[in-house]
């Protein structure tokens, strides 16, 4: 639920109106999501898709080795792993 908040408030710094942000959860396919019901830039979606990368993986991950903390470093581990996609997204919305 973290991971798809902070895409919300990735698109909330990117621009899009907070009214315009839907949260929701397709359960038959296991998933949760956010979207936004706007037309956005190229700037707005790249912005969303690093949130929970950067927030949740790298900076706890640096957080969890300075105060060494491997419970911390893990669960960041982990994160990055489940965010490999948002980061395909990330690279192939940059080429175009």
């Amino acid at each position: 639920m973290l991971h798809e908040l902070l895409h919300g408030l990735g698109y909330l710094i990117g621009g899009t109106k907070r009214e315009n942000i839907i949260y929701g959860m397709a359960l038959e396919k296991g998933i949760l999501y956010a979207m936004a019901n706007q037309e956005l830039d190229k700037k707005n979606i790249l912005i969303s898709l690093q949130m929970p990368f950067v927030v949740i993986g790298v900076i706890t991950y640096i957080i969890g080795a300075i105060i060494s903390s491997p419970l911390l470093v893990t669960l960041s581990i982990i994160n990055l792993m489940g965010a490999a996609m948002d980061l395909v997204m990330f690279f192939y919305i940059l080429k175009l």
